[in-house]
């Protein structure tokens, strides 16, 4: 080594462990390399910690998504996670996407958690103004150590985040049948909140399927256009109070996933919007699963158009449009107190397969 490497060597090793001090010095003995570059090494080995057999990593974006795509579709096909999570999740950590938020730090927010052999094994992610705690694990670690930590660290982070001020993390979208997961919450202290039900639906197109019968005085289209938007948003927050904005829905016409002939609306002869149903499907989870799933996520009428039998109308159109793109289950989610939404999609064919709850936390 030379000189210059060896002062480089010991100002360094006063920093880091002996462990990596021989990995530091094995690459100044290889090449010379810059001080610069020394420092990042230092704090990428420094941003790693180690559980069991494990180690974990700050999330770096596109570099990652794709390991923690397939992490998801893995605990999808399980039936440990909600149907809607990888979809939701890409947009989240897609930045300038429809659902991303803009309180998450990629760096510190979300982790991921790999085997010596390189395979992803576990993914969290903590959003406290939008989105809570959403985690991964899979199959073969559930219920184990690597969740437990991956717990901690969510709680940790939290935390930090609330610089010690009392805080609920809210762990979203659990599924009701996930045994497991729910046993790791109860050993973390997490309760669940039993007043935020949710059932996910879905209607198989395979099946027949009636012909959409629109009232008198009524026609449905897709939105036309960047026109059609405050209209658009005011119905959809007239069904569902605070649902959208004119920002948001922008956002979501510019996604590559964005379908105009399957983003419905009802229209009365005045030209008035009174019933919507947005209809979508994930190009990359069509790829990847052995069934093609669409939604039909959210549906909504205006209250002064409501029992004239729009919403059915608008979800069976919207069922027929997803059938000829060649997907075979519709899927929706309905509050677990909404019971008028419930019935109609049960006459239209849907039927529950499981219900979600949230789990939460006052740290």
């Amino acid at each position: 080594m030379s000189g210059s490497s060896a002062n480089r060597m010991r100002y360094i090793g006063t920093r880091i462990t002996s462990t990596v001090h021989e990995k530091i010095a094995q690459c100044l003995e290889e090449s010379e390399m810059s001080m610069e570059t020394v420092t990042q090494n230092i704090r990428k080995v420094d941003n790693r910690t180690q559980v069991g057999k494990m180690n974990s990593y700050p999330f770096e974006g596109n570099r990652d998504m794709e390991a923690v795509l397939e992490l998801l579709l893995t605990c999808k096909a399980n039936k440990s996670i909600d149907h809607f999570l990888p979809f939701m999740l890409r947009l989240v950590l897609t930045p300038s996407s429809l659902l991303s938020s803009t309180s998450i730090d990629l760096g510190t927010d979300v982790r991921f958690w790999k085997k010596h052999d390189g395979t992803v094994c576990g993914f969290a992610l903590v959003d406290l103004s939008v989105w809570g705690l959403f985690y991964l694990v899979s199959p073969s670690e559930e219920g184990g150590e690597l969740e437990q930590e991956i717990l901690s660290w969510a709680c940790n982070r939290t935390s930090h985040i609330s610089r010690g001020e009392s805080i609920t993390l809210r762990c979203r979208r659990v599924r009701e049948d996930n045994s497991k997961r729910i046993s790791s919450l109860a050993r973390q202290g997490f309760r669940r909140d039993t007043d935020r039900e949710g059932l996910r639906m879905v209607r198989p197109l395979d099946v027949p399927l009636d012909e959409p019968l629109m009232p008198r005085g009524f026609k449905i289209r897709h939105l036309s256009g960047p026109d059609d938007i405050d209209a658009y948003v005011a119905l959809v927050n007239s069904a569902i109070p605070e649902a959208t904005s004119v920002e948001t829905h922008q956002r979501w016409i510019k996604t590559p996933e964005y379908i105009p002939e399957l983003d419905l609306i009802a229209v009365a002869d005045d030209g008035t919007f009174a019933a919507f149903c947005q209809s979508y499907y994930d190009p990359l989870d069509l790829a990847r699963s052995t069934r093609r799933e669409g939604w039909t996520d959210p549906i909504g009428t205006a209250p002064a158009y409501r029992k004239k039998g729009l919403a059915r109308a608008i979800v069976l159109e919207a069922l027929w449009r997803l059938k000829r793109r060649g997907i075979e289950d519709a899927v929706l989610g309905v509050a677990g107190s909404n019971e008028a939404a419930q019935k109609l999609y049960e006459s239209i064919g849907y039927r529950v397969i499981y219900k979600m709850y949230d789990y939460v936390k006052v740290l």
